[in-house]
């Protein structure tokens, strides 16, 4: 009686690794690909997941520690290390990471700042933070996870067999193909905590009487539905790879897959970019998803250029006609700006109103899932400049404006309107405003 399905988002109970090679192979070219669609990291040369490596390498040797806000603005006491910055690849986190980690990496081994890069760290482990279990069962994620996930050990064999099954299992991959999980090594990869869920969580968790084979929750024998089958993956999502995705499209008769590109973990819901849930629609009411040439031109990630410690250093804002601003007041238009974007990303990933900003000050939001408002007391993106204001980002036309204060580098009172659209390919904003008497007219890329 089923009439249509739409897996968004989805991962194969069949013919799956349990080392799931494709989530990694999203790392080794999603970051690079998410660079090279971004002038200012495309004209860096060299690739991405290079400078990542050299992190990794660095941290190897020797972990960076220190205090930084997470997503909900609170300050933890964290470090980076081959393990966290391995969450920070493979977790499926989103935007966050593919925006930043390039850059917080230059930023910490170029010029010893450490505060982006823990940051992120902050924001990941909190992720991964004890909830409610009404909200988020653990319970009933190790008993799914040990009944129906491929495992490298057999989960029919007593525990004590499960132990030297799984050494077996990793040494031969260590052997056959130690760079899987580039720019990590094999044993770097089994000490982060998304790992534990499909390696080392269900090394004792029992098996008595049940209900089919473990590993198997659909019985070999057992065909896919022929009912219409939409299958989605977002391009760069590392937790259901469009890989996965592909050996769904194989196995259901009737399924057409959809890669979107430049997007994340699960396209149709709260969709901002207007395709994927235009899509699912379509094929709820037709049973065709249509046109889907959508999912290739959403727009690519814009990654943050540069993290500058002072904001005098961040890039300059391009001056335009009426503009009698200097250079310097144009370095702190930029840097204001980039503080208002630093915040609306946040927004992805927090759920309590609230928080922090990079180096200071802190940030609310209200006004719903989809177009939210913000409110910024003096937020410091870089340490010298604190920024107060408001911004609005439509999630529906995807128009954002800001409307910010903050004081310039002699201490006069600086107001900025920046406005831009987040749809944009390769979006500028359009800026204006009045900083110590001085007009400012300029544009830059939008943050």
């Amino acid at each position: 009686m089923l009439r249509s399905l739409v897996l968004d988002g989805a991962y194969p109970v069949r013919g799956q690794s349990p080392w799931y090679p494709e989530n990694a192979d999203v790392v080794k070219s999603g970051f690079n690909d998410a660079c090279s669609r971004t002038p200012a990291c495309a004209a860096l040369g060299g690739q991405s997941l290079d400078r990542i490596r050299r992190l990794v390498d660095y941290v190897r040797a020797q972990p960076i520690s220190g205090m930084a806000p997470d997503c909900e603005g609170v300050v933890r006491n964290v470090t980076a290390d081959p393990g966290t910055v391995g969450l920070l690849l493979f977790s499926g986190a989103g935007p966050i990471i593919f925006r930043e980690l390039d850059t917080a990496a230059r930023a910490f081994l170029d010029r010893g700042d450490r505060q982006p890069l823990l940051r992120l760290v902050a924001e990941v482990i909190a992720g991964f933070d004890p909830v409610k279990p009404r909200e988020f069962s653990y319970g009933l994620f190790a008993a799914v996870s040990c009944m129906d996930y491929q495992q490298i050990y057999d989960m029919q064999s007593s525990v004590n067999r499960r132990y030297p099954q799984r050494r077996a299992a990793i040494e031969a991959r260590r052997q056959v193909n130690p760079d899987s999980f580039d720019p990590l090594r094999i044993g770097e990869f089994l000490t982060i905590p998304i790992d534990y869920s499909v390696i080392d969580l269900c090394l004792e968790w029992p098996i008595k009487q049940p209900p089919y084979p473990p590993s198997q929750p659909i019985p070999a024998n057992k065909p896919y539905t022929q009912a219409p089958t939409l299958i989605i993956n977002g391009e760069f999502d590392t937790l259901t790879a469009p890989g996965g995705g592909a050996i769904i499209a194989s196995q259901f008769p009737n399924a057409q897959h959809i890669v979107v590109a430049n997007s994340f973990h699960v396209n149709a819901l709260y969709d901002t970019d207007g395709c994927a849930s235009a899509i699912v629609q379509r094929f709820v009411e037709t049973l065709d998803a249509g046109d889907v040439s959508c999912a290739q031109t959403v727009r690519p990630l814009r990654l943050v250029p540069f993290f500058p410690r002072w904001a005098k250093d961040a890039t300059p804002a391009q001056q335009a006609a009426g503009n009698n601003a200097s250079h310097q007041d144009l370095a702190l238009t930029s840097a204001a700006v980039q503080t208002a974007g630093d915040v609306i990303a946040r927004w992805h990933i927090n759920y309590s109103g609230s928080g922090a900003g990079l180096r200071g000050g802190s940030w609310s939001y209200s006004g719903g899932a989809v177009s939210p408002r913000f409110t910024l007391q003096n937020v410091r993106w870089a340490e010298d400049l604190a920024v107060s204001g408001a911004a609005a980002w439509n999630g529906n036309t995807g128009a954002v404006i800001a409307s910010l204060t903050y004081k310039n580098a002699n201490g006069e009172a600086a107001t900025l309107i920046a406005h831009w659209n987040d749809r944009d390919t390769n979006a500028m904003a359009q800026l204006s405003g009045i900083t110590g008497g001085r007009t400012i007219r300029a544009r830059m890329p939008a943050p």
